[in-house]
């Protein structure tokens, strides 16, 4: 979250041919990232979400980030307005969120995942256009099903943690990211390792 590290990812950032969307992180500053990387000139503290369609699936992207704790929590208005947004979702959806809703089976870091997951997935599970929750946070690809639907975090372009349950643990895994690609409301997705 420090400025310097967000001049560096907007030169980066505009490098790539494709489009780059950014979802907050637990260690991010909403108000750097909108001033430097998004250049808005009067940048707001407020959840970074919002909504966009591509190639006939709309990508929802939460802001589960929470001052002064590592774990994550979405405000009820962001809650509101994730219902409202796929009430309206005229076709498949992609929900992308940093913090995991679900336990992953790493017991520190599943008591830093989503504070209020439980009302997430019930959110998900009302609409059937949801086809993919996108996570990051816990430093590793997992998967799992959260009301039916293929939930999948995204490794760190960093370091890996470890799956070792009781403390933090590095993981000689490479670093990595997710690609995700769409068409005609078809869903495609994997990791890349660098």
């Amino acid at each position: 979250g420090r400025p310097e590290s967000y001049v560096v990812l907007r030169d980066l950032l505009k490098t790539v041919p494709y489009p780059v969307r950014l979802v907050m992180g637990n260690h991010d500053d909403r108000v750097a990232l909108r001033r430097i990387v998004l250049g808005e000139p009067e940048p707001m503290d407020a959840p970074y979400r919002y909504a966009f369609t591509a190639h006939g699936t709309t990508f929802i992207v939460l802001d589960s980030w929470e001052r002064d704790t590592v774990a994550g929590r979405l405000d009820r208005a962001q809650l509101d307005w994730l219902e409202a947004e796929l009430s309206r979702c005229p076709g498949p959806a992609v929900v992308c969120v940093h913090h995991p809703p679900v336990p992953i089976g790493i017991d520190w870091l599943d008591r830093l995942r989503l504070q209020n997951g439980q009302e997430l997935i019930e959110i998900l599970a009302r609409h059937s256009a949801v086809r993919l929750v996108l996570c990051g946070h816990i430093h590793r690809a997992f998967g799992a099903r959260v009301a039916g639907i293929p939930l999948l975090t995204t490794p760190s372009t960093c370091f890996q943690f470890g799956s070792r349950p009781e403390g933090l643990e590095i993981s000689d895994e490479r670093p990595g990211y997710r690609v995700v690609a769409v068409e005609d409301g078809r869903i495609a997705t994997e990791v890349k390792r660098v």
